[in-house]
């Protein structure tokens, strides 16, 4: 289940509109790192949504502005992905 929910929540990230401006990749592999660890570490998916809006919150992100950052990242870094998808597979085997 946790699986679909990261599936879901990487597609939906990826597939919304685009913003303008400049992006801080090192800002956003860091909350990406922390949502990470939240929805590996809580099997509760209402619970993990909360805790991922609390750090989305911190880092001053709606869920929105963080998908329209993931999407202006993925057309300005074509490693981004494989970044994205090396870091899923550290935390597969951590947690």
């Amino acid at each position: 289940m946790k699986k679909i929910i990261i599936a879901f929540s990487l597609c939906f990230m990826l597939f919304a509109c685009d913003s303008e401006g400049n992006v801080d990749k090192d800002k956003y592999l860091k909350v990406y790192k922390e949502i990470l660890v939240v929805r590996e570490s809580i099997s509760d998916s209402i619970a993990a949504n909360k805790e991922v809006q609390l750090i989305l919150d911190k880092y001053k992100y709606t869920t929105k502005s963080f998908a329209d950052e993931t999407m202006k990242l993925m057309s300005q870094d074509k490693d981004l992905f494989n970044i994205i998808d090396s870091l899923r597979k550290e935390f597969r085997e951590k947690y």
